[in-house]
């Protein structure tokens, strides 16, 4: 029997993903960050747990809206 394992974030919950970054960078404008900041963010997130290779720009785009949507 396996032991339970916490489920962290993967690159497709962009919007969790966005939501997390929101609170944590409350103070930051979204339209301003460069994807290589956006990524490293991303990574640092406690609840954040999938393959930093993983990403492509798609999905930072794709985060990156979720977080301008939730700043507005």
């Amino acid at each position: 029997m396996r032991g339970s394992t916490k489920v962290g974030l993967k690159w497709h919950d962009s919007r969790a993903i966005g939501e997390a970054l929101y609170d944590a960078h409350p103070d930051v404008s979204p339209q301003s960050v460069r994807f290589t900041d956006l990524h490293r963010w991303i990574c640092a997130l406690d609840e954040f747990d999938d393959d930093p290779a993983a990403s492509n720009e798609k999905i930072l785009e794709a985060i990156l809206l979720v977080w301008l949507d939730e700043a507005e």
